[in-house]
């Protein structure tokens, strides 16, 4: 018999890759139509970065969320911000 939280922890790291790559792709395919499409993917970080950094109000809950989503959000801009070739692939 498997244990629940093996499975539970397999599944958030499965959907926590998933997205991570859904991320990258999309910050890709938005910004390929642009001319400057490093500066569209910066913009996009750095929007993403604002919200993340809002006010939370004093709920240690959504700064730490805020705080690991921005950890994440450092760890994953460097692909972001990767080189595309002309088909906007990576």
């Amino acid at each position: 018999m498997s244990n629940p939280n093996d499975e539970t922890l397999s599944f958030l790291i499965a959907q926590m890759a998933v997205l991570e790559q859904l991320t990258i792709n999309l910050t890709h395919l938005v910004s390929a139509e642009y001319e400057d499409a490093l500066a569209v993917r910066a913009g996009l970080l750095a929007d993403i970065r604002e919200r993340l950094s809002a006010p939370t109000g004093g709920d240690p809950r959504k700064q730490a969320f805020s705080n690991l989503a921005l950890k994440q959000l450092d760890r994953l801009e460097p692909r972001i911000l990767g080189a595309t070739d002309k088909a906007g692939k990576h």
